[in-house]
């Protein structure tokens, strides 16, 4: 079947998920046909925040001219280019993996392509840490809670041989009466060996830019979701 990866992230945001790599290794090996749309190098209309040089102003990095990196930004309305790509590859399945900041840019994504009805997944530490939240959105028919390698592969290969997949465990599916099926956490699976070499994704520099942050990511993600889930500002309670 037809998945489309949307990662929604933020302008020139340097943080890269391996996740959508893994997700690109395994979908492909079990045959499956696999697109991705990655906002990263588009102006999104939502928010103007240059992480990188946000962290210059605030001598967290050292000064350093960015026209490299720019040099891959494309000037294209990131909803038209979004639609374009829907309609073009046709997608049976759209999953998108956000953390908080990124949530926002996904909804506005997904609101733009309603009208096809495909059906969408939404994971990552925001909808794992928040997800009756993400659920109640209309445009959002299934959350990932935990792990996705085994729920995402699972709910393809039940989609497209035409079977029940409300479940799989992680798994919370909206029915069509939009009651929601909880399913437990799924176990974490061991992953080594299972990213080929040529889908790895982010390059060396943009690894050394993001290794120290990441557990403090994570962390910070997980609270602002948590916050989130609790009806309290998510800044404000991490800061």
């Amino acid at each position: 079947m037809r998945v489309l990866l949307v990662y929604p992230n933020v302008r020139g945001m340097n943080m890269l998920p391996p996740a959508i790599a893994l997700f690109s290794t395994l979908l492909k090996a079990q045959g499956h046909s696999v697109c991705l749309f990655d906002s990263t190098d588009y102006p999104n209309p939502e928010v103007f925040f240059d992480s990188d040089k946000e962290k210059e102003k605030n001598l967290n990095a050292r000064p350093f001219d960015d026209a490299l990196l720019r040099k891959s930004f494309v000037e294209e309305d990131v909803f038209d280019a979004f639609i374009r790509i829907v309609d073009d590859f046709q997608p049976e399945l759209m999953a998108l993996s956000v953390t908080e900041d990124m949530y926002p840019i996904g909804m506005d994504l997904l609101k733009r392509t309603a009208d096809r009805r495909i059906p969408t997944i939404m994971g990552g530490v925001f909808p794992t840490f928040a997800p009756d939240k993400v659920i109640a959105n209309a445009e959002v028919d299934m959350v990932c809670v935990g792990e996705g390698e085994h729920v995402l592969t699972t709910l393809c290969d039940r989609m497209e041989n035409g079977k029940s997949y409300d479940d799989i465990p992680g798994l919370w599916v909206k029915e069509r009466d939009g009651r929601v099926k909880q399913e437990r956490e799924a176990r974490i699976h061991e992953l080594r060996g299972l990213i080929a070499e040529g889908e790895k994704g982010a390059d060396r520099r943009q690894e050394m830019s993001t290794r120290g942050s990441r557990r403090r990511k994570t962390t910070e993600e997980g609270e602002k979701a948590k916050a989130h889930a609790e009806g309290r500002a998510c800044n404000t309670t991490v800061y």
